[in-house]
């Protein structure tokens, strides 16, 4: 009588995510400055590592996503509270959310979404926004497939992109 062995293949998720440390730092200043139309200037990377606020919580949510071993995509996200809004909306404010040209369309930026929800209902904030430059319509189009509305009007000479505008719409997602 034969014997049948039964092999249980394991598949390990190509995308994962990592904090930002110091020593990964630059991985980020090379994604941004590869695939993100707007352009950061240094206190934007000095600001990469999670500082402390109220109550311990995190103000700066900061993660690299890798597509095996490469890193392929970026987040970095602030939490605005009433204390610190600044004229901004409460929330969790996405400053940045960006994967490289060709690992679009493999649920990175989905999964780095995800996890800014994920930061969010723990922080109990209820608000998720962005801005986005008004010449920027497949981005505009990949937050509003993902359930952001297009808030108000043109919010003049907020961003520096490198196609020259300042312009840009303000979206929000309402958890």
């Amino acid at each position: 009588m034969a014997s049948v062995t039964t092999i249980k293949r394991v598949y390990r998720d190509a995308i994962s995510l990592d904090e930002v440390y110091h020593n990964t730092s630059g991985l980020v200043r090379a994604v941004l400055s590869y695939a993100s139309p707007v352009r950061y200037d240094d206190s934007f990377f000095n600001e990469l590592f999670p500082s402390k606020t109220i109550k311990n919580a995190p103000s700066i949510i900061s993660q690299l996503a890798y597509y095996g071993e490469i890193a392929v995509g970026t987040l970095k996200a602030n939490l605005v509270t009433n204390d610190n809004t600044m004229g901004k909306p409460p929330g969790i404010h996405i400053e940045s959310l960006c994967v490289l040209p060709a690992y679009r369309n493999k649920s990175i930026g989905t999964k780095l979404l995800n996890y800014i929800e994920e930061q969010s209902t723990k922080l109990h904030q209820r608000n998720i926004y962005v801005y986005i430059p008004i010449d920027d319509e497949d981005t505009q189009q990949w937050y509003s497939k993902r359930g952001f509305e297009k808030h108000k009007g043109v919010v003049t000479n907020h961003l520096m992109t490198k196609t020259g505008s300042t312009d840009c719409f303000l979206y929000i997602k309402k958890l």
